[in-house]
Formats: structure tokens, C-alpha cells, sequence
């Protein structure tokens, strides 16, 4: 296996990281001896990242991943992303604290090394099929990222980012703020 760091964290992840989400169902509806079997073989193959969220079926993937990974003995990094929603938007700091506080109890962990916002973002804060946050809402005082960094500081967060969800401008406001560790952009 090879490794990459990450951005300037000083976190060195395999370059095959193990996806915990919906489109396999593996982690989330797959009969438990298959979870164990998939995890035990990727962490063997030299897999040391898995990243989990919970909209991967409602916080069943964090929940069957923090189980093996605890009946494994296994200490891989982690990244889990947290989705906010219209609800969230009079505290969002404090829903940001919420969110990853919820993930960490359902992974069974007292800490993530990474996490993510799993919102879209949007010039304009949406509320058609999917919610959706403005980059102000993420950078602003009270906001996102000052969630993400109480977390940080409390020892519950090692960094943090975003999924590349959303406007292609909200998402360079994002990234051009410098604030974030690293984003999960999507390839193919």
C-alpha cells in the first residue's frame, strides 16, 4: 500500500481509503460477519482510512463500523461527515457541536481525526429538495467552522473539511477562506 498526506494535517493515509457508504450497502445492510470480513481484509491490505457519515443509513454505517472496529482492536484513521439541516440555522455552531458529538457516540469514539460537512452549499440558503447552506453560513461568526473548531479544541475533532456538494462558487468561497484542512471533490 501506498500513502499520501493530507493537505499540510500530517496525517498519512493510504491512497485506497475504505468508503462506508450507500452505494455498496456493505457497511450499512450486509450481514455483520461480511462487515468484519471487508474490514479485517482491508486493514490487512495496509487500509488505514475509513470514511463513514451519517446519512450512510441514517448513522448505521458509524455505528457498524465503530463496532468492528472496537471488536477488531483496530485504531484506523477516521472521518465521519455530519449534514445539517433548515433546523440547525439559529445555532448552527452549536448544531455543528451536536452533529459531531452524535457521530462520536454512534462510531463509539471519543474523537474523529477528520470531519466533514455533508450540506450542500449554495450562494443562496435553500430549501428545495435538499437543504442547503450559504458560505456565510459556514464562515460566519457562530457558524460552521466555529463549530468544527470548538470541536477541534475540545480534543473531539483532529481536522475538518467539506464534501463538494452544492454551487462550484459557494464552494471556492469555501475553499479560498483557507479554513478547512481538506474537501472531498467528486472524480471520474
Amino acid at each position: 500500500m501506498q500513502y499520501r498526506t493530507i493537505g499540510r494535517t500530517g496525517l498519512r493515509v493510504s491512497e485506497i481509503g475504505f468508503g462506508c457508504g450507500n452505494n455498496a450497502v456493505l457497511m450499512v445492510k450486509a450481514p455483520h460477519q461480511d462487515q468484519v470480513k471487508a474490514v479485517r481484509y482491508a486493514l490487512d491490505a495496509g487500509i488505514n482510512f475509513f470514511d463513514t457519515a451519517f446519512a450512510y443509513g441514517l448513522g448505521k454505517s458509524e455505528e457498524n463500523l465503530g463496532g468492528i472496529l472496537r471488536e477488531l482492536g483496530a485504531e484506523p484513521m477516521i472521518s465521519t461527515k455530519i449534514r445539517l439541516e433548515a433546523d440547525a440555522i439559529d445555532d448552527l455552531r452549536a448544531a455543528t457541536g451536536r452533529a459531531v458529538e452524535g457521530g462520536l457516540s454512534r462510531l463509539g469514539r471519543d474523537r474523529v481525526d477528520f470531519v466533514q460537512l455533508h450540506t450542500r452549499v449554495t450562494l443562496d440558503r435553500g430549501m428545495g429538495k435538499r437543504f442547503s447552506l450559504t458560505p456565510k453560513d459556514v464562515l460566519g461568526p457562530n457558524g460552521v467552522v466555529d463549530g468544527f473548531k470548538s470541536m477541534r479544541d475540545r480534543g473531539k475533532v483532529g481536522f475538518f473539511g467539506f464534501s463538494g456538494l452544492g454551487d462550484p462558487k459557494a464552494l471556492h468561497e469555501l475553499v479560498d477562506s483557507g479554513e478547512f484542512h481538506g474537501f472531498q471533490c467528486y472524480y471520474n
